[in-house]
C-alpha cells in the first residue's frame, strides 16, 4: 500500500545524469534519513497492488496505479476526504502517472506487451486522449511547456524533447545504445533533465 512520509528539512540530496545546455553530467547520490525523524500516514490500503504515486501540484491529491482484475489502472485520491476516482478502464496496464502542472489532468503510460504510448486523462468519466505513440517514459516541465519522452529505436533508447502542445515535433537530445529502460525528471526551472538509464542489468 501507499504511505505518506514526513521528512525532515534537507533530509537528502539526490542526483542522477543531468542533461542541460547540451551536455550530460554525472552527480553522486547521497541519502541520509534518520529513522527517528520519520513518520507515515497510510494513503491507499486496499488489497490490490498499488504503485507509482505522484503528488498533485497543489499537494491535495495523489495519483497512482492500482491493479484491477489483473490490469493496472490510474486512480486519484483526495488526501483530505479520502475520495477516490478511477481515471482509466483500459485493457492494458496504465502506469507512471504524471500530473499536468495546472492539476487539470494526469498523463500516464499505457503498456501493452512490447507496445507502449503516452496518454492523458483530464477527468474521471471522460475518455483518455492519446498524446504520442511508442513512448516508454515521459516527463513534463514544471511550467507545462516542455515534454520529454523515451523511445526505443533499434537497439538504443532515445531521449526526446518537444513542446508539450506539439509532441509530434519531438527532437532527439540523447541516445543510449543498449539501454533497456529509463526514467526522466525535469529540474524545477525546466532547464535540466535528470535521466536514469538501465543497461546490461545496471542503472546509472
Amino acid at each position: 500500500y501507499l504511505r505518506r512520509w514526513a521528512l525532515p528539512a534537507a533530509a537528502f540530496v539526490a542526483g542522477a545524469l543531468l542533461f542541460g545546455g547540451g551536455y550530460l553530467a554525472g552527480r553522486a547520490l547521497e541519502v541520509a534519513l534518520p529513522a527517528t525523524t520519520l513518520s507515515y500516514v497510510p494513503v491507499a490500503t486496499e488489497r490490490a497492488l498499488e504503485a507509482f504515486p505522484a503528488w498533485s501540484p497543489n499537494g491535495r491529491q495523489i495519483a497512482y496505479s492500482a491493479e484491477v482484475d489483473g490490469t493496472f489502472q490510474i486512480f486519484t485520491r483526495d488526501l483530505n476526504s479520502g475520495e477516490v476516482h478511477q481515471l482509466t478502464a483500459s485493457e492494458a496496464d496504465s502506469l507512471f502517472p504524471i500530473w499536468a502542472p495546472d492539476g487539470d489532468g494526469v498523463f500516464y503510460i499505457m503498456s501493452a506487451g512490447a507496445q507502449s504510448s503516452l496518454w492523458v486523462s483530464r477527468k474521471a468519466g471522460h475518455e483518455p486522449v492519446l498524446i504520442a505513440p511508442d513512448v516508454l517514459q515521459a516527463a513534463l516541465s514544471g511550467d507545462g511547456r516542455r515534454l520529454s519522452m523515451v523511445r526505443r529505436m533499434d537497439r538504443r533508447l532515445v531521449i526526446l524533447l518537444a513542446p508539450s502542445d506539439h509532441p509530434s515535433a519531438a527532437r532527439p537530445v540523447a541516445e543510449f545504445p543498449g539501454g533497456t529502460s529509463a526514467h526522466l525528471r525535469f529540474a524545477p526551472d525546466g532547464g535540466e533533465l535528470a535521466v536514469w538509464v538501465a543497461s546490461g542489468g545496471r542503472g546509472s
